[in-house]
């Protein structure tokens, strides 16, 4: 039988790729007019027998040091009408498309066809890759083959035409270094074999600077590209456009090694002889960026975006010569947010929101487009935003940048923009219900500001919870139970919150409640939160009297030091074994918890009438918690310590 299509492939050791690879065909290995012909060249893991669970075509053939002789070896397998090559460690990502060709585009007047491939440099973001289209489909003449000892090239006959078929290569992104150490060395040494028969073959070093590039010995390809460059630069016009792959890799290695003024000098070169090469327009931006002229860098990235835009009618998006490592989908955003930052810079809005892209949202960009909507007065699209936001963590940061960017707007600004939110199903609609509806009573809205609270995550911070928490302490009896839903950290953020934008109805409502409330609690959880809010209110103070001489505010003010030592003291002990913490202090990390059990460990020997074991102790809570000196200057007994010791 006759085939339509063969597939060859020639396989070593391939165990860590080639189930993806067949996988991926195996679609299209399962047609009757299909051929898969593997040929390995001595593997000694298990590639064969994966081979084998997806073909009856297997051969053997020792390894020849010849890639293409292996190459035309796996053709004199073929049968089929026409030939399509494709490595283990490579996919086909569409493979409908395939099989669609298969069925209904194969053009007899063709010879060759060529598809895409991306190239990975990231397993963990595919949208981090090179570009560059490969002849990969050749009709089977009997006399199609490769040339090429090393870098195998297939001599392929015209008319050519382009396939909208991609394939996915993982070879640059294999994680166990002695594989990649091992196809190095293999490679690199057939290079410098031949270098050595033509030292000044620039393709031979093209390839050699390209190997060190890619085995992460950016110096090596430097010094290899920079001949291979020369020697180019000496060639003609036709001939550089011939070699024009040279500039992609002395390009990188220059960038790499920061050499920026040598970037755009050979980047300028490359664009006065192609136009159309998209990457020397990234590495004129991104040197440009980098030596701080960012009118220029914003020249040359719009430049870049617009040359991707319309990349399928480029010429070069047709030329397998050439290597595109710029057009992923990863640096075109970081490109696209380049603009973004300066048209926002210069309070040119709308022009950054040319470069937004609204399909593609997350942490590190969402304030951004916050930001733009606000600014432009486009508030339904926060709107519309909030609906492409699936993940639960990224709305709270949604709900979070919005209340940052609005803080201190004038009233109805607030509200105009809150409004588009109390519909929705969430914690935030309810806040926003609570603050823009005018026809709730102040019971009313406690209900509401009670049910977030409950609602609410432990241990969260953001501006509208504090809102709720002011108001509900505002208008409720206080009491430890509400505290200790909270951590120290997020115990002193609601403080300073209360302390800077409440302070009259909220903070010194607090204040006065913690001046009289009993230390002593049943509850672990509340003495915790004792704890905290006692360190929180005692450190404000600290900052707020420190270097202002007003000495009397801190001594009338020291009987709520003296409630946090004891408290604090209670929480230790029933948090550490204290007895023996002389030995064992100074490997605590925490500075608080340190300084605790020094103040225990200075009660202990003051107790013990040790005076100077006690001053020790004492100098040494100074030192781990400098930020409660003052108080303790005006807090311990001056029978046994003076204030000059400090």
């Amino acid at each position: 039988m006759k085939y339509k299509l063969s597939i060859c492939m020639m396989v070593k050791n391939e165990e860590l790729h080639l189930k993806r690879c067949l996988d991926s065909i195996e679609e299209v290995v399962k047609r009757d007019d299909v051929e898969l012909i593997i040929v390995d060249t001595g593997s000694i893991d298990n590639t064969r027998a994966i081979a084998e669970q997806y073909t009856n075509k297997v051969y053997f053939k020792e390894w020849f040091h010849d890639f293409s002789g292996m190459r035309n070896v796996t053709l004199s397998y073929a049968t089929g009408e026409w030939i399509f090559i494709i490595d283990a460690d490579e996919t086909v990502e569409n493979i409908e498309v395939f099989n669609d060709f298969l069925d209904n585009k194969i053009n007899e007047s063709i010879k060759t066809y060529f598809v895409r491939e991306k190239n990975y440099t990231n397993i963990k973001n595919l949208d981090a890759y090179s570009m560059i289209i490969t002849p990969r489909f050749f009709y089977n003449d009997g006399s199609f083959r490769y040339e090429g000892t090393v870098h195998n090239q297939p001599i392929y006959k015209q008319p050519v035409a382009y396939l909208d078929i991609i394939l996915g290569h993982y070879g640059y992104i294999v994680l166990d270094k002695k594989i990649m150490d091992e196809k190095f060395n293999r490679t690199t040494q057939l290079l410098i074999k031949e270098l050595k028969k033509k030292p000044d073959d620039m393709y031979y070093l093209f390839q050699l600077a390209t190997s060190y590039n890619m085995h992460g010995d950016t110096e090596d390809s430097y010094e290899i590209s920079k001949k291979a460059y020369e020697l180019l630069m000496k060639c003609t016009k036709k001939q550089q456009i011939e070699g024009f792959a040279i500039f992609s890799v002395h390009l990188s290695n220059c960038l790499v090694l920061k050499k920026y003024n040598e970037v755009l000098d050979v980047s300028e070169k490359s664009i006065k002889l192609r136009e159309d090469y998209i990457d020397g327009y990234f590495y004129l931006l991104f040197s440009y960026e980098k030596l701080g002229n960012l009118d220029i860098a914003k020249k040359y990235a719009e430049k870049f975006i617009d040359l991707v835009e319309k990349f399928d009618t480029l010429p070069i998006s047709k030329d397998d010569s050439i290597a595109i490592y710029r057009t992923d989908r990863a640096t075109v955003n970081k490109i696209k947010i380049f603009l973004v930052k300066y048209y926002i810079n210069r309070n040119e809005h709308r022009n950054a929101l040319k470069y937004l892209n609204e399909n593609k949202i997350n942490s590190k960009n969402i304030n951004v487009f916050i930001d733009i909507y606000i600014e432009t007065n486009q508030y339904n699209k926060l709107k519309d935003l909030y609906y492409k936001v699936e993940d639960l963590d990224l709305k709270l940061i949604f709900f979070e940048k919005i209340e940052e960017k609005i803080n201190n707007y004038k009233p109805n600004k607030k509200k105009q923009i809150r409004s588009l939110f109390t519909d929705i199903n969430e914690d935030y609609s309810q806040f926003c219900r609570f603050s823009v509806d005018i026809n709730l009573n102040t019971e009313e809205k406690l209900i509401i500001a009670n049910k977030i609270f409950a609602n609410m995550k432990k241990n969260t911070t953001n501006l509208y919870y504090a809102e709720v928490m002011s108001f509900i302490c505002e208008n409720m009896t206080l009491n430890l139970s509400f505290f200790n839903k909270f951590n120290r950290s997020n115990t002193f953020y609601y403080l300073n919150y209360f302390y800077n934008n409440k302070y009259s109805e909220v903070y010194l409502k607090v204040f006065d409640w913690i001046k009289n409330i009993d230390p002593n609690q049943p509850s672990f959880k509340n003495e915790v939160a004792l704890k905290n809010l006692l360190e929180g209110i005692i450190l404000r103070m600290a900052s707020e009297y420190k270097n202002t001489g007003i000495e009397t505010a801190i001594s009338s003010n020291v009987f709520i030091f003296n409630k946090y030592i004891q408290v604090g003291l209670s929480v230790i002990n029933k948090v550490y074994i204290t007895k023996g913490m002389s030995l064992k202090y100074e490997y605590i990390a925490d500075a608080e918890s340190k300084f605790l059990i020094l103040m225990n460990l200075y009660y202990e020997n003051l107790n013990n009438a040790n005076t100077t074991a006690a001053l020790k102790y004492y100098k040494l809570a100074v030192e781990t918690y400098p930020e409660l000196a003052d108080f303790l200057v005006k807090f311990l007994k001056k029978e046994f310590i003076n204030e000059d010791c400090i």
